[in-house]
């Protein structure tokens, strides 16, 4: 009957919505929906961490209330503006300082296709930064090293050529 299929629908609704929801409350990057107006609507749990509010529901509120970073609110401004996903680095305040992949993408009301929010999402890349940046010093210190002893070789080839030798230094040479 078209009552049970409706219970059916609705049921298989929530599951699939449950679902979702478990996919993104696990996601370690932080995940942010917000409105016309840049209110929360939705963040996972990664999201509240890099914003040092675990504990508080934080729905409804602008995200300039939660979160204060220029970058973020560029970003939040093109992607609404130009209708387009928007992607860039930036540095976050919290607890202590971590470096942020920040990307939005509009989102859009499938009836009207217009844009009526933005999706945000935050990935923290503090540690491939720091790795990177080790990386560069040790290919700069391992270049100094070896410019170094070659340095004092060449030094010393050249004392050769220059020094008048006897015969058995010139075999040696």
């Amino acid at each position: 009957s078209m009552t049970e299929k409706l219970k059916d629908n609705m049921t298989s609704l929530y599951a699939r919505n449950g679902e979702l929801e478990a996919i993104l409350y696990s996601m370690d990057q932080g995940v942010v929906a917000l409105d016309e107006e840049s209110r929360i609507t939705f963040c996972n749990q990664g999201f509240k961490a890099i914003v040092s509010r675990e504990e508080d529901n934080i729905s409804g509120l602008p995200i300039y209330h939660v979160l204060r970073n220029q970058t973020l609110y560029d970003i939040i401004d093109r992607v609404k503006k130009e209708e387009t996903s928007v992607s860039k680095e930036g540095h976050l305040y919290g607890r202590e300082e971590c470096i942020v992949k920040i990307t939005g993408t509009p989102l859009y009301e499938e009836k009207e296709d217009r844009v009526v929010g933005a999706l945000v999402i935050l990935e923290d890349i503090t540690q491939i930064r720091k790795l990177e940046r080790m990386r560069s010093e040790f290919v700069s210190n391992v270049s100094h090293e070896f410019k170094t002893p070659i340095s004092a070789i060449e030094g010393y080839a050249m004392l050769l050529q220059d020094t008048t030798q006897t015969g058995e230094q010139k075999e040696y040479a």
